[in-house]
């Protein structure tokens, strides 16, 4: 097993609105790309399936450099 398989990110934000809404930021692909990732990296791609044992994608572009893409599933 290598440290790849092994990582988990955790992102604590407070955020003054509805749980529904703040749910539906997270789960609707064009709601999240005007939110998510670090400052200066714009989302491009966005594929959520938000369900246990759905999977998400989402390619990221920095302001400088090549873009990446982050993979996962829901537990």
């Amino acid at each position: 097993m290598t440290a790849r398989d092994t990582f988990d990110l955790t992102v604590t934000r407070m955020i003054r609105t509805s749980r529904q809404k703040v749910f539906e930021a997270f789960v609707e692909p064009d709601l999240l790309r005007k939110w998510f990732g670090a400052r200066g990296v714009t989302i491009t791609r966005a594929d959520i399936d938000a369900r246990v044992g759905g999977r998400y994608r989402m390619t990221m572009q920095p302001r400088t450099g090549e873009p990446y893409t982050v993979v996962g599933e829901y537990r």
